[in-house]
């Protein structure tokens, strides 16, 4: 569902000893994955309220006044981002804040993902989109504003704090959605997650820290772990929708240098129907990285208020579970989607709220089994004979098992 203090940023330092010195692009975890007649009804049912909501939202105008657009703000986030809007529920302040930033965020996504529309569309919009990112910063006039451009404006003039650099960093993202779709290096990869992910962290901690004090060291810090985890749930969100990226966009977001690890390339994932040995420990291998990136956020969940930690470890615990249920689906994250049902969520909660009031957030240093704090290529060769080895050791033990 992030990373500097006081200056804007527009170079990212997402370098895993970075992160380590200092959480769609935004549902979590399930055993099973969508398939057959259930899935086809859960499409129609989910696509019958998209349509609502986009009918909803070609109304929301300039007309729109500001309690127009928080309520809209609030019932898009609730339909199209159900695990963010359970953890919004323990938010004590500022909750209406977060579904503007959440939409002005999926606006983006929607330009860049949309059905309609060439590049150089895609690209007019974000362009205006910036233009009024600009505006509502100066406070000055916006061109056609959406119902998220007024809620987002709203939220601007009341929270102090927001910095300008985070959004246009997502932006930046959403361009290169357009421009360039392959990702060579891991270093690529991480950039991108922190551009349409990490930056989130930067723009809601000002939302979550409201009224505190703290000195620059402590709020840098913080910032760091942010990213970590905007990083981490982009990470999740990549290794979760493999399938739907290459059928339905032609994309992979996974590193070459990742692929060659394990004797695989991108034409390879793009084809791919069923998951291979090689493949299943690739993607654990993304699982690990993800996995990383969750253990170094969560070390700094003691940097916040008391009352904001239990929705960031909410969200953060139930996209951890994502990971965990591709896992569970034999790394079939080409034919299947993990999800989480209400009855999980209600499950689950209890523990990640307890959790959050623990040192360190109640990590599990169990579920991180490989150290990513290293870049060098020995050590890449390393932990992917590690997740060579995970794997077989699961399928052998699910063969013995049959």
């Amino acid at each position: 569902p992030p990373r500097r203090p006081t200056r804007a940023m527009s170079t990212p330092i997402v370098a895993p000893s970075a992160v380590a010195a200092s959480s769609s692009r935004y549902s979590p975890h399930h055993r099973r994955g969508t398939s057959g007649e259930a899935a086809s009804t859960r499409a129609a049912t989910f696509g019958a309220r998209r349509a609502r909501a986009r009918a909803q939202r070609a109304t929301s105008t300039s007309a729109a006044t500001v309690e127009q657009a928080r309520a809209q703000a609030k019932e898009t986030t609730r339909t199209y981002a159900r695990s963010f809007y359970w953890a919004s529920q323990f938010m004590t302040k500022g909750r209406e804040d977060a579904y503007a930033l959440y939409c002005w965020c999926r606006e983006l996504d929607e330009i860049v993902d949309g059905a309609d529309g060439a590049d150089e569309e895609r690209r007019a919009k974000l362009n205006r989109s910036e233009a009024n990112l600009e505006a509502m910063f100066r406070k000055g006039t916006l061109t056609e504003p959406s119902y998220a451009d007024v809620a987002l404006s709203d939220t601007l003039a009341r929270v102090e704090g927001l910095r300008i650099g985070p959004f246009k960093d997502m932006i930046s993202g959403m361009r290169r959605d357009i421009d360039d779709a392959r990702f060579e290096r891991v270093e690529d990869v991480l950039n991108y997650a922190y551009q349409v992910a990490g930056t989130v962290a930067l723009m809601i901690l000002p939302i979550l820290t409201l009224g505190s004090v703290d000195d620059e060291q402590k709020a840098a810090k913080r910032e760091e772990r942010g990213v970590a985890l905007g990083i981490a749930l982009q990470l999740t969100n990549i290794v979760r929708d493999v399938g739907e990226d290459a059928r339905q966009r032609g994309r992979v977001y996974i590193a070459d240098e990742d692929l060659k690890l394990f004797e695989l390339t991108r034409d390879d994932v793009l084809s791919m129907k069923t998951p291979t040995t090689n493949y299943m420990a690739l993607i654990e291998y993304q699982i690990q990285r993800a996995l990383f990136y969750y253990s170094k956020a969560l070390e700094g969940i003691d940097l916040l208020p008391p009352l904001a930690r239990p929705p960031t470890k909410l969200i953060a615990g139930l996209y951890q579970r994502i990971a965990f249920a591709v896992r569970e689906n034999d790394y079939d994250n080409l034919s299947k989607r993990a999800f989480s049902s209400t009855y999980e969520k209600l499950t689950l909660t209890p523990k990640l709220l307890l959790d959050s009031f623990l040192p360190g957030g109640g990590i599990n240093e169990s579920d991180v089994v490989v150290d990513f704090s290293d870049a060098s290529a020995e050590a890449s060769i390393y932990r992917a004979q590690v997740c060579k080895r995970f794997v077989a050791a699961r399928v052998g033990t699910r063969r013995v098992g049959s």
